[in-house]
């Protein structure tokens, strides 16, 4: 398999705890190869796929890099947050010890602080996905086209990440470029391709990191278990 760091055990202290190591842990039909690269993109996956051996079962584990937007210019840290890597807007995955009241307040004005600046990085186009929408297709039509070269069957999971806490315009592009990449993913006419689509049912606090993209041990076996149903009721 091939996934960005929602496929790995990111945030936890047993990397036995991602899903993929939980759904294949019977090793009687599938041995468990996987590739976990953060910040996984479409582009950066082909490049992943040439290099692979051919397989029966291949499953694409793409994360929120590819629609969540990130910053496209690097400042010198400040509020203690940091401007000089791309994910500085990101929520920490873990909250850490117990806190204070005065060091919540804190962490509320420090998020407010985050959801303004987002917005003026925004307006100035220095916040934005990483991949413009218009070249969706054509690199999902790539990647497809490599998979399944490679494999007989290919099982799609386009990870969903908890909304809350996060900016209107944050939301916005992230549904759009969700609802294009299943769209697209769904129209292809080939019995070879699969798609896994997490319900909503699934996204929920109790699933989800403090960054509300990564997922707790709760979250990993409710998905390695969608994945070993998915398998079995197509045949994969």
């Amino acid at each position: 398999m091939v996934g960005g760091s929602a496929c790995s055990a990111a945030g936890l202290e047993n990397p036995e705890l991602a899903w993929p190591e939980i759904a294949f842990a019977d090793k009687s039909k599938y041995q468990l190869h996987k590739v976990s690269v953060g910040g996984l993109t479409l582009v950066r996956s082909v490049e992943i796929l040439f290099s692979m051996e051919p397989t029966d079962l291949l499953i694409l584990h793409f994360g929120t890099s590819i629609g969540w937007p990130s910053l496209v210019v690097r400042l010198q840290d400040r509020f203690g947050i940091k401007f000089s890597n791309e994910f500085g807007f990101h929520q920490p995955m873990t909250e850490g010890k117990a806190a204070t009241f005065q060091l919540k307040v804190r962490k509320w004005i420090k998020l407010k602080i985050k959801n303004f600046l987002k917005y003026i990085f925004l307006l100035m186009g220095l916040y934005k996905p990483r991949v413009s929408i218009h070249e969706i297709r054509d690199q999902i039509d790539a990647v497809v086209s490599i998979a399944t070269a490679k494999a007989e069957r290919v099982l799609w999971i386009q990870h969903r990440a908890l909304q809350d806490s996060h900016t209107f315009a944050e939301r916005l592009f992230y549904k759009r470029y969700y609802s294009r990449i299943i769209s697209k993913v769904k129209s292809f006419n080939n019995s070879k391709i699969h798609i896994l689509e997490i319900p909503d049912s699934f996204v929920v606090r109790k699933n989800y990191l403090n960054d509300w993209i990564h997922l707790k041990p709760e979250g990993h076996r409710q998905l390695a278990s969608m994945v070993r149903q998915t398998i079995g009721e197509s045949t994969l």
